[in-house]
C-alpha cells in the first residue's frame, strides 16, 4: 500500500459512523499508515495520511489521477488482505484449523517477499 501511496488520488470514502460512502473525495496528503478491514463485505482500508486525515475506502474505489483502481485483484498485496481477512473473521482466528492456517499465512508471506 505505501509503495503505490503517490499514486491515491481519491477515495469513495466511507463513513463508519453513518454509513454512507462519498465519492470522489481527493486524498490531499500522502497515506502514512494502513489497517486491513472489512467493509460490506470487501477488502478495504482505513488509511491514516501524513496530515492526520483519516479516510476509509473499499479496495476497489481507491483511485488514481485516471479514476483507474491503484490495485489491482492479482496483486499480492490484495491477496494478502484477503488471506488475512479470512483469517481474521474466521470466528476462531485461525485455531479450529493451524495447518490451513499456517499454510495460508506462509504463502502469504513467500508472496510478499
Amino acid at each position: 500500500m505505501l509503495a503505490v501511496r503517490d499514486r491515491i488520488k481519491t477515495v469513495r470514502a466511507y463513513n463508519p459512523q453513518n454509513g454512507q460512502f462519498t465519492p470522489n473525495t481527493p486524498v490531499k496528503a500522502p497515506v502514512y499508515r494502513v489497517e486491513i478491514l472489512s467493509i460490506a463485505g470487501q477488502i478495504a482500508f482505513k488509511m491514516t495520511l501524513t496530515d492526520g486525515t483519516e479516510l476509509y475506502s473499499q479496495l476497489a474505489d481507491i483511485k488514481d489521477e485516471k479514476g483507474q483502481p491503484v490495485f489491482p485483484t492479482k496483486d499480492p498485496v490484495v491477496r494478502a488482505a484477503w488471506n488475512y481477512l479470512l483469517i481474521q473473521n474466521d470466528g476462531s482466528k485461525g485455531v479450529h484449523n493451524p495447518t490451513y492456517t499456517r499454510q495460508v499465512l506462509l504463502a502469504t508471506l513467500n508472496a510478499l517477499q
